[in-house]
């Protein structure tokens, strides 16, 4: 076998004591205790992301098993990945992050040995790295293999294993053995480099290094497992639930983006990988020379599908995954392929982190500050105030708390969708369901899980939910299996800004009647005709990936699943599907698309009339993929709500104000305004109501004055020219008031809920706001509205 002559020097770590060698070798180890590790961690905040990444810390404060309480693609150790404070994960988070830097440093010394300008690329290309926890995250196990790929090389031209080569090697399974429990998705890169080094070791016949690359990592996770908090005896369950969690995630979430970065992304790989085989003095196919190829291609793959999966920001990981990789290549090779492959992989890294994060001085200039500077305060506050930074995390708690809607309850709750900050700020005691962020309950067996968190003894009190789809989703689909479960089991209590109050049942059930269909062929892009019912129709749509679709799903990712909705009123609505939230279950009719659309299902059928659905059709996003089969399974069950609320008292609708009527009315010249939203959707020239009629939007009085209106009406006026006012809510519009820069517009905001039960026929539909002690009806906004199907 050949080797380089940079492999058949000694192993040193510094190159003959120079200075300059010295100094780079202690910046390697200060870029990466500053990337690594969270001196100035983020505090807790509102949102999607910042929900789960508050959720995974509380889980380990509250002493929830992570992988049976809590699942999700994190583990214990998350707040290494998110940076994110809290006080019983800090130390973790802080000794978790030193080894992994510690690691880093030992490993791309041994790998580099003296090469002062390799360590300065890797410098910079580590300092971007701060832009991607994920590309971090996989640089651990793929330097493993690459100490290990060294250790080979230097053991076949007869150089003995020293003590602290072997140290090295120790500590960088230690850490390949720590980030599955950071992240558990890692866990596949980390097998699979265990398993190559493990293989070639014992080609190699090298029995103790074979021994201590599988006994390592192991005894590395069940130690960090441990400290945590977390019984050994719920290991196996963290991985075995991370499987649906693993499997499931790019077909669910996946998002599309430049198919010119995916493109030219992969060819800089492929340069990078043939340079590691090709660029050699003998080219051979024996097991150690396919061995660097085959860590390079399996951590450029899985960076691949870190990056372009859910094809967003996400993308920075496959562009630092590619520098680092491109620049590792120069650790044992200098040959013109190598050079090439260098300066491909500098390319296509500029061109994605330029299209996603941007390349400028003041990007450089932020990178410096989110890293060097932050670090520097970080240490400095850490050491001169011993209250920091736990006293910041309560000011933030305190903060959130404060301006939180949801009230202190007896026992346990929950909160759905995926929002759980609000909860947890709200002081009342977090109970998640298993796979705690709705939108990640994407398999069948995930669904199950949080149905029979619901049906157990550990179920919720009570529940805050809220509709909170994501990526254009149905909005029935996340955490959709588990709605019938919620009308069994619980009941309204309470309506909340932006949320339903749930209670759980006690003997005095709010029972629902299950009437199960029996499954039916169907054909993609066949459209189907929804049965006429009153009753809650809940569809189970069995669709099954092709040989084609389940490659595309482990290469990279399948076509997306649509489907077109089109309700009882000619309306039609299109959204993303997901084929295993499908399976589980999904309220089809009525269509809900809002929390106050899911409230109205424990209602009077009569108030859902408007969104029953007429027809649906399921189809591919793009018809000439072969993702999907063309035939699939549909199956009806109808839920029936034996006990009913009455969403007149319960919600409070707006009555019919009839001192607006007494008035003067006038045409206004102008108004400044919209009506947002009617019943969910934008307003069209013609509309049909049943029953329920809901209108959203902002009117001013002046707009140039940042003067709101005294009051709002929706002015409804038959044939006869009988009008009827219904006055509006005043609603926070903070957006409307930043675009005027007018601080008193944040009041401009309305809202209407009606009763249209005793209105039948066509009337006009206008917007008017009560001015100087008179009714002006606007001229922008006329909208003819069918109301109860009745036209006269």
């Amino acid at each position: 076998m050949r080797t380089s002559k940079e492999t058949r020097l000694p192993i040193v770590f510094f190159d003959g004591g120079k200075w300059l060698g010295i100094t780079c070798v202690f910046l390697l180890l200060l870029v990466l205790l500053c990337v690594f590790v969270p001196f100035s961690p983020v505090m807790p905040s509102v949102g999607l992301d910042p929900s789960w990444v508050l959720g995974m810390n509380q889980a380990v404060s509250q002493g929830l098993r992570i992988g049976t309480d809590v699942i999700f693609t994190f583990g214990p150790y998350a707040s290494i990945y998110t940076r994110a404070y809290h006080p019983a994960t800090d130390v973790m988070m802080l000794a978790g992050s030193v080894l992994l830097s510690i690691s880093c440093w030992l490993s791309i010394i041994f790998l580099v040995k003296g090469r002062p300008g390799l360590l300065l690329s890797l410098c910079v290309a580590l300092l971007f790295a701060a832009y991607s926890r994920d590309a971090l995250l996989l640089f651990v196990p793929f330097l493993a293999a690459l100490v290990s790929y060294k250790i080979i090389n230097n053991r076949a031209v007869g150089f003995p294993l020293l003590p602290r080569t072997l140290f090295v090697f120790v500590v960088a399974f230690a850490a390949l053995g720590l980030i599955p429990v950071i992240k558990g998705s890692v866990l596949i890169l980390s097998v699979a480099m265990v398993l190559a080094c493990l293989g070639i070791f014992i080609f190699c016949r090298e029995g103790r290094l074979a021994l201590l690359s599988v006994v390592t990592p192991v005894v590395s996770i069940i130690v960090f497992w441990v400290a945590s908090g977390q019984t050994i005896s719920d290991l196996p369950s963290y991985f075995i639930n991370m499987v649906p969690i693993a499997s499931g995630y790019t077909e669910a979430m996946a998002i599309p983006g430049e198919s010119y970065e995916v493109i030219v992304y992969i060819v800089a790989a492929l340069l990078v990988v043939f340079a590691s085989f090709f660029d050699r003095k003998k080219v051979s196919f024996s097991i150690i020379d396919l061995f660097l190829p085959g860590v390079f291609f399996l951590f450029l793959f899985v960076s691949f599908k870190a990056g372009f999966v859910r094809h967003d920001a996400h993308a920075v990981a496959a562009a630092i995954a590619i520098l680092l990789g491109g620049i590792s290549l120069l650790a044992f090779y200098k040959g013109k392929l190598t050079a090439v492959a260098l300066i491909f992989s500098l390319f296509t890294a500029g061109l994605v982190f330029n299209r996603h994060v941007g390349l400028s001085l003041p990007t450089v200039s932020n990178l410096l500050n989110v890293t060097l500077v932050s670090a520097a305060v970080g240490i400095e506050r850490r050491i001169s105030d011993k209250t920091w930074p736990k006293a910041d995390f309560e000011n933030h708690i305190a903060y959130y708390k404060s301006v939180t809607d949801l009230p202190l309850l007896k026992g346990r709750s929950d909160i759905y969708s995926f929002n759980q900050a609000p909860l947890i700020f709200s002081g009342n005691t977090w109970a998640p369901r298993p796979i705690f962020q709705g939108y990640s309950a994407y398999t069948r067996s995930l669904a199950e899980k949080n149905i029979q968190h619901l049906l157990g003894e550990d179920a919720p009190d009570n529940i805050f939910f809220r509709v909170e789809p994501i990526d254009g989703r149905l909005p029935s689909m996340d955490d959709g299996a588990s709605w019938p479960t919620l009308l069994t089991g619980y009941h309204p209590v309470r309506r909340l800004p932006g949320y339903l109050q749930l209670e759980r049942n006690g003997a005095d059930k709010y029972a629902v009647i299950s009437a199960r269909g029996e499954p039916v062929a169907h054909q993609l892009d066949e459209v189907i005709v929804i049965p006429l019912t009153n009753k809650v129709l809940v569809a189970k749509i069995d669709v099954k990936p092709t040989v084609l679709g389940r490659l595309a799903n482990i290469l990279f990712k399948p076509a997306e699943l649509r489907i077109a909705i089109v309700l009882n009123s000619g309306e039609e609505r299109t959204y993303r599907v997901v084929s295993g939230m499908l399976k589980s279950g999904v309220v089809i009719s009525p269509l809900v698309e809002d929390t106050f659309d899911f409230s109205l299902l424990y209602g009077d059928a009569d108030f859902s009339t408007g969104k029953r659905v007429k027809s649906i059709k399921v189809y591919q996003a793009h018809s000439s993929d072969f993702s999907w089969q063309s035939k699939y399974s549909l199956q009806f069950d109808e839920l029936e709500v034996a006990r009913k609320i009455d969403p007149v008292k319960f919600f409070g609708f707006d009555p019919v104000d009839n001192d607006a009527g007494k008035l003067s009315l006038v045409n206004a010249q102008k108004c400044d305004g919209s009506i947002d939203m009617i019943n969910g959707v934008n307003p069209l020239p013609e509309i049909q109501l049943h029953r329920l009629m809901s209108v959203s939007g902002w009117l001013a009085s002046s707009v140039s004055e940042g003067v709101p209106s005294e009051a709002v009406y929706i002015m409804l006026s038959d044939k006869t020219g009988k009008n009827t006012f219904v006055k509006a809510k005043v609603k926070s519009r903070i957006d409307v008031a930043n675009a005027f820069k007018q601080p008193n517009l944040e009041y401009a905001g309305y809202s209407v809920e009606f009763d249209t039960e005793a209105l039948q026929g066509v009337y006009s539909l206008r917007l008017a706001m009560k001015r100087n002690g008179r009714v002006e009806v606007c001229p922008e906004y006329l909208i003819s509205a069918t109301i109860n199907d009745q036209v006269n």
